[in-house]
């Protein structure tokens, strides 16, 4: 709605007013709603922006969600003040919502209801129901959206909640929380803290730790009827995943053992030596949990102990333990020493847990829903500001075309938080956390056509994910041909922030921070594979580095040097651009090859930049050079069968958008100097970045050094020459006037001030 009238008030015709169905359809909100009419006298004026100011500030005054939220985003804040001032002062602004909407409400355990907010349904299927019946008998226009509000409480569902457009004729359906009011989807049950027992005659005698086994609870499982032994089953508290008792600690500095010892396999069981006799002094060592990378760092592994005989632990395992393996043991009730861990044994089914808060009040929440918590399914379907919680699978799956999740908390499911996939797909503002998997993934559009998916991820908090499968499961991937990865906080993870980029993929503005914390040959963004045109543009990226330590030889030293981006195993055509990277323990520019890569204007403190010649020629002498070389390989390399399998390839469109493709020669012919041969670097250029301090600055191998355009980079002793406003207490904006500017005068520095989350 746009104002074109007077500057203090308008009086707005109810033709064009209502935004609900008419009052003679039972189930539909009886009353006429005008956005921005507040108090609903049908004129929007100072008058209302008073009592918006009394709703915000908390003041119990009547009000309705659709009337108060004037710009469209879900929340009803000061930006609604704002943009309601701005329309009665006669700005050119809107008011929202535009169309027309039939709205029905739903609030947890009312009785009776008939749809209105004075009368709502009391459950979600029932409000579905009464949707879908009013949409069948033509009861709401076909050009009217649907909202359901919900007017608060939790909703609790045992199987999958199925959010489906197939019974709306085409009507866009928004769920939607009332503003003020906390609305939960619960995928699981919280448990009853009366109930909770001290420690028993199993705790007291196996538990080490004095204060652990001074206030361990107990729960029993098995008596209320709950899957423990399901593997994805876990304990979550107080919106945390609990952490099985585990040696050694999670976030102790040498938190994992390194270097299995005497191992073999004997019997059909692998084994290997029980160090400083740790596994020998538990009381039943039988079915504890041995984790880690048996054979290298970018693998997830599991064992199950099966025995201890002779200073040796026998396990089934995925992989046999290896020389140079990292583990840790868990589900150890001995070991229990940590407020926020806890252990199920499998026989009773009794729950052992060190609460993190008091006991009485702590809420422990446990999971039943196996599926996804919520799928939607179809078209033109939003969940806006409502928080999912707890499932054995994934939070939400969408399968559909503009969709979106907007202001949610998603958390605390044994796998991913967001998956999606189609178009037009939108997750925006929501905090997305305690997860098995990964944070956000979607995928949409056509690579074969070049047609782009318009999906969206920004200004979402995506933290503490891949808690169980630590190995490649991002804060946020992208999969198909086109996405948009905005102004997101990423953190406290395991592995990777951004993975399984998409083709045509922007990433822009996101704040990306202690990640790979468990991790060596990785990266907080891995981007493998020919990109075609991955942009990789005023990030930040900061602490990337293995937070675990290991004696070895007599030393401590790191369990790993993470990159920043890396760009594994040939990928080509990224653009990294204008991007800060700071304290990365490996190279803050990791490339493994690839051609026409395009790296400029990065400012990087305390990191290197890396390229080497994993899939050039083989060359005598040079142990790095072509070990990868297949991938460029001629015609069954995977940049040929990637280039060879798109539809477009060849035709004129793609000739301006990807130029040059066209001049890849098509031969496996050794020429060293040509650029142009698939395994060589192409247009690579690295020009105009910026290392501090000197001493870390190039690992640039030989080939790479001759045929990628290296130049106007420099290096610097001196931190001052950079001319950060305030680089301790993390203002990282570039002074005008700062010196770097007169070594390259033409750098374009990351804006800073804009990145993260607005």
């Amino acid at each position: 709605m746009k104002n074109n009238k007077s500057k203090f008030s308008r009086t707005i015709s109810a033709a064009m007013a209502a935004v609900t169905v008419a009052a003679s359809l039972t189930g539909v909100s009886s009353f006429a709603l005008t956005p921005g009419d507040i108090n609903n006298d049908g004129t929007v004026d100072v008058r209302d922006v008073v009592r918006l100011m009394k709703i915000i500030a908390g003041i119990n005054v009547e009000y309705d969600h659709a009337t108060c939220d004037t710009n469209g985003d879900g929340a009803v804040d000061s930006r609604d003040i704002v943009r309601l001032m701005k329309f009665i002062s006669g700005q050119d602004v809107e008011l929202f919502p535009l169309a027309n909407t039939a709205v029905f409400y739903v609030k947890a355990g009312a009785t009776d209801g008939d749809g209105t907010a004075a009368k709502p349904y009391g459950t979600i299927a029932e409000a579905q129901h009464a949707i879908e019946q009013a949409c069948e008998k033509g009861d709401i226009p076909e050009d009217y959206d649907i909202n359901l509000i919900f007017l608060g409480g939790d909703y609790y569902q045992t199987s999958t909640l199925v959010l489906s457009s197939e019974k709306l004729g085409g009507r866009a359906v928004r769920y939607v929380a009332a503003a003020g009011t906390k609305v939960r989807i619960i995928g699981g049950a919280v448990l009853d803290n009366s109930k909770l027992g001290g420690a028993d005659d199993l705790a007291k005698e196996a538990i080490k730790d004095a204060t652990a086994k001074a206030v361990v609870v107990t729960y029993d499982l098995a008596a209320e009827g709950y899957d423990y032994t399901n593997d994805a089953f876990a304990i979550y508290e107080d919106g945390a995943r609990g952490i099985e008792a585990r040696y050694p600690n999670k976030f102790a500095s040498c938190g994992l053992m390194v270097n299995f010892k005497d191992t073999g396999s004997s019997g059909g069981l692998y084994y290997f030596a029980d160090k400083d006799g740790i596994v020998s002094s538990w009381k039943n060592a039988e079915g504890v949990k041995v984790e880690g990378g048996f054979q290298i760092d970018w693998s997830t592994d599991h064992g199950v102990i099966q025995k201890v005989e002779s200073g040796r632990v026998y396990m089934t395992a995925t992989n046999p333990p290896g020389e140079n393996g990292t583990y840790y043991f868990s589900d150890v009730l001995d070991e229990m020493d940590v407020p926020g861990e806890y252990h199920i044994d499998k026989s009773t089914g009794i729950l052992y847990l060190y609460p993190t808060s008091d006991a009485a009040t702590t809420r422990i929440l446990v999971p039943i829903c196996r599926d996804a918590l919520i799928k939607i399914s179809g078209d033109g379907i939003t969940l806006d500001g409502i928080t999912v919680e707890g499932g054995l699978g994934n939070g939400i799956e969408i399968e559909g075309n503009n969709c979106a999740v907007r202001n949610c908390t998603v958390r605390c499911f044994r796998g991913a938080g967001i998956n999606g996939n189609g178009n037009n797909l939108v997750v925006y503002n929501n905090e997305v956390t305690q997860l098995g998997k990964t944070g956000i993934c979607l995928g949409g559009g056509d690579g074969a056509t070049m047609q782009h998916s318009g999906n969206i991820i920004d200004n979402n908090s995506v933290h503490d994910y891949a808690l169980v499968d630590t190995v490649y499961n991002a804060g946020i991937g992208a999969d198909g041909y086109g996405c948009t990865v905005t102004h997101n906080e990423i953190y406290n993870a395991p592995h990777n922030a951004i993975n399984y980029t998409a083709s045509a993929m922007v990433m822009e503005y996101n704040y990306i921070h202690d990640v790979c914390q468990n991790a060596n040959d990785a990266g907080a963004i891995y981007d493998g594979g020919w990109g075609s045109t991955t942009i990789f543009r005023n990030n930040i990226v900061k602490d990337v580095k293995n937070i675990y330590k290991a004696e070895v030889m007599g030393r401590v030293q790191s369990l790993g040097s993470p990159n920043g981006y890396y760009s594994d195993d040939g990928g080509s055509q990224k653009t990294v651009d204008s991007n800060l990277f700071i304290n990365i323990s490996g190279n803050a520019l990791a490339f493994g090859g690839g051609r026409d890569n395009t790296l400029t204007n990065n400012i990087i403190v305390d990191g290197s930049i890396g390229y080497d010649d994993r899939v050039y020629y083989k060359v005598k002498n040079q142990a790095n050079a072509g070990w990868a070389t297949t991938q460029t390989q001629f015609p069954g390399g995977p940049l040929w069968k990637d280039l060879l399998s798109k539809e477009a390839y060849g035709s004129e469109e793609w000739a301006m958008i990807y130029p040059l493709t066209a001049v890849i020669e098509s031969s496996n012919v050794v020429d060293y100097q040509s650029r142009y041969i698939g395994k060589s670097f192409g247009g690579a250029n690295l020009r105009q970045n910026v290392l501090y301090p000197s001493t870390r600055s190039f690992d640039i191998q030989p080939n790479a050094n001759r045929l990628v355009d290296i130049r106007d980079n420099y290096t610097t002793s001196r931190l001052s020459d950079l001319g950060f406003v305030d680089f301790d207490n993390g203002d990282y904006r570039i002074k005008s006037d700062a010196p770097i500017y007169m070594a390259l005068p033409g750098l374009v520095p990351c804006d800073a001030a804009n990145v993260g989350r607005r």
